[in-house]
């Protein structure tokens, strides 16, 4: 008993699995469970008792503990009871015995839970049958230390009592626990793979193929066991046959026909396994002869077919590894493709809203540059989720002003909720002057759940609250909009996904951006919760940790003017090298804005190699992607030869730490496209700054120097 009660004790990681739900949830539908484990029990006991051959209470075949590891499995500890009560009903139902009944029901019981907390214990959540190191500590492990216990708690019951004899002992106890194992081993992963594994696709062949497998087992069964000579490994080939076509399912299915089987035909003196003692059969001998050519078998097959699924996992991983990069190649490649003409576009509109317009014309403009912003966050949500899907996506830790962020955020949205007469209110009190966090996905994450929540309120109000307490930094964003359904919820941050068709139809929106938003809370170790009712609003929540800081990192050029005087603070001769000519009179058409009235061009990378062997520049654009000799060819050639070498800048769309990672071990910048005149200015700026230290004997690593400046 002290067993059983010190298993009820035990604790795991896991609540729902722990067996202290013994104690717990005590009702009707957990009663059902106990019954129908208690009764299942009993039936299978009275196959065991039946081949009960050498004591009446001994069977070298025992299936009622694999049924109760099954069902504990399946479903949790807390029907144990039932385990208990079953195994004392078999026991005392064979032989009313209140002492060893009880005693032997204690050993059963323990054997099982100690079986199912090993299993657990190292596999946690996951199936016991699809690794080979699970199927292994499930058939070592996992049980034979549950049946040892079983057995000799048993025996020695029936000993203490007189029902068994001193000199008969051993052979009992092995008897017993060789009848436990075989039905642990053997019937537990028939029932817990039909039960729980994923079915099998049932085609057309494989309807056709299952009962002609089946037939073909039993008749090799019988052929087995009836001819005159030995054919103990005749069902090899079949059993592989069922492991390659049916999986776990298919082996756990072989292995419980050839058990049957072969029990069947042994008990009645046929087959290589029948051992006469004299001119008598030696029943029990005969079986545990059996069982050891059964559990050979069983091993075998439980082996191979997680060794087959585990290959087959591993090629699918491979496969979809390949897939995640050629896909990640191709947005790359899209992504620049895409940056380039809304660069062009982005660009002229910011030139032109620089320029005397009349009103009609601003609007016009205006309506341009918000359409080419939209369609450059579309690229970066699609960016964004292809990184964070494929775990590439990297934050950062730096000290910003998370009050100034939400300033900004809040002034982002005025001229929405002023058009539709609704509310932004920002409340944040108690904030410390700066935190150490990733402003750019923090801040990325907060507009689009307040973009969500201003676009589905028409009346009422959007209010994002901040509460500060000891590097804990709640966030909630609540609205009194059109709220959402239980139904909505559960599909709320599926990608591409809208959560009604109404919805989408009337808002719009591409259904990445929450997705992006969780993962990329959940990445910041943090995870969005909502509350929604229809038609009453929702509230987004989330929780991160962000440590006060004393500084904070501001970049430095956003007070420089951005017009002809910004060239007398910052002079430099400067080559654009692109091989697209619209990018190059961009380029020329901001620098002359800003005052470089001499503005040299290159369209290929030997055209940018001549000029700068023949002429000094203090700053080359130089961009990525170029036929011939591409930017990133052009920088590793002049960082080999000896001399000044520029400033030199990558210019391109693929926007990704990795590119970026790369470009800078032989440039010094990075310039994203589509880009800004205010970041081309912060280029030109550092550009200055480094040949200024140089200048003055102070050379810094151009590695550390540069950052990600986007829009």
């Amino acid at each position: 008993m002290r067993i059983v009660l010190t298993l009820i004790k035990l604790r795991t990681s896991s609540p729902d699995t722990a067996p202290n739900l013994l104690l717990r949830n005590l009702n009707g539908k957990n009663l059902m469970e106990m019954a129908f484990v208690a009764i299942a029990y009993v039936a299978g006991a009275q196959v065991g008792f039946y081949l009960a051959f050498l004591h009446s209470q001994v069977s070298p075949v025992w299936p009622p503990e694999g049924i109760s590891l099954a069902l504990v499995l399946l479903r949790g500890f807390r029907i144990a009871p039932g385990v208990l009560l079953g195994a004392f009903s078999a026991n005392y139902l064979n032989n009313p015995h209140l002492p060893t009944a009880s005693l032997i029901a204690c050993g059963n019981t323990a054997s099982v839970l100690l079986a199912a907390y090993f299993i657990q214990k190292f596999n946690g959540t996951a199936t016991p049958f699809n690794r080979v190191s699970r199927v292994l500590m499930f058939l070592t492990i996992g049980t034979m230390p549950g049946a040892a216990i079983s057995a000799f708690v048993g025996v020695t019951s029936l000993l203490v009592f007189g029902f068994v004899s001193t000199t008969a002992y051993w052979q009992v106890v092995l008897t017993w626990w060789t009848g436990e194992m075989q039905g642990l081993i053997i019937v537990a992963p028939f029932i817990y793979t039909w039960a729980k594994l994923p079915q099998i696709r049932w085609t057309y062949d494989r309807s056709i193929e299952a009962p002609v497998l089946l037939t073909s087992l039993v008749a090799l069964s019988y052929i087995v066991f009836r001819a005159g000579f030995d054919l103990t490994y005749l069902p090899i080939p079949f059993i592989i046959w069922a492991i390659f076509r049916f999986k776990m399912h298919g082996a756990v299915t072989a292995i419980i026909i050839l058990s049957f089987t072969s029990t069947f035909y042994t008990i009645r003196q046929q087959g290589p396994f029948a051992i006469m003692r004299g001119d008598q059969l030696s029943i029990n001998d005969s079986l545990l002869l059996l069982e050891l050519y059964i559990g050979v078998f069983t091993i075998m097959t439980m082996v191979l077919s997680a060794t087959i699924q585990e290959r087959e996992e591993y090629l699918i991983a491979e496969q979809q590894l390949a897939a995640t990069k050629a896909k990640g190649e191709f947005l790359a490649t899209l992504s620049h493709e895409i940056r380039t003409p809304l660069n062009g576009v982005i660009g002229s509109t910011e030139l032109l809203q620089g320029t005397k317009l009349s009103d009609d014309q601003s609007r016009y403009v205006e309506t341009l540059s918000g359409t080419a912003k939209t369609l450059t966050g579309l690229v970066n949500s699609i960016l964004d989720y292809s990184k964070l899907e494929a775990g590439k996506l990297r934050l950062e830790h730096i000290a910003f002003d998370l009050k100034a962020a939400l300033d900004e955020i809040a002034h982002m949205f005025q001229p929405t909720v002023k058009k539709k007469d609704i509310q932004f209110t920002v409340q944040a009190d108690n904030l410390p002057r700066a935190v150490i966090g990733d402003p750019l996905r923090l801040t990325q994450v907060l507009i689009n759940l307040c973009g969500n929540a201003v676009k589905f309120t028409e009346k009422g109000g959007v209010t994002l609250s901040v509460e500060y307490a000891n590097g804990a930094c709640k966030f909630s964003v609540r609205d009194t909009g059109i709220g959402m359904s239980q139904g909505d919820l559960e599909r709320l941050f599926q990608p591409f996904q809208q959560t009604r068709g109404e919805t989408a139809r009337k808002y719009g929106g591409t259904g990445l951006g929450l997705t992006i938003s969780a993962q990329l809370t959940r990445l910041m170790g943090a995870d969005i919760k909502v509350e929604s009712e229809e038609g009453n609003g929702s509230v987004f929540s989330f929780e991160l940790t962000l440590p006060a800081a004393a500084t904070v990192e501001t970049p430095g050029a956003q007070d420089d003017p951005k017009d002809g005087a910004f060239a007398q603070m910052y002079p430099a001769k400067i080559l654009i090298v692109d091989d697209t000519e619209m990018n190059r009179m961009l380029l020329a058409a901001m620098l002359k804005n800003l005052g470089y009235g001499i503005v040299k061009e290159g369209e290929d990378g030997f055209a940018a190699l001549h000029a700068i062997k023949h002429e000094p520049f203090d700053l080359v654009l130089l961009d990525v992607q170029m036929p011939g000799m591409d930017g990133f060819d052009v920088a590793t050639q002049l960082r080999q030869e000896t001399g000044q070498i520029p400033y030199l800048v990558a210019v391109t769309g693929n926007v990704d730490q990795e590119s970026q990672d790369q470009y800078r071990q032989v440039m010094d910048d990075f310039l994203p496209k589509p880009f800004t005149i205010a970041m081309l200015c912060s280029v030109i700026k550092r550009a200055h700054q480094k040949k200024f230290h140089a200048a003055n004997g102070m050379r810094q690593d151009a590695d550390t120097e540069g950052g990600i400046h986007s829009a």
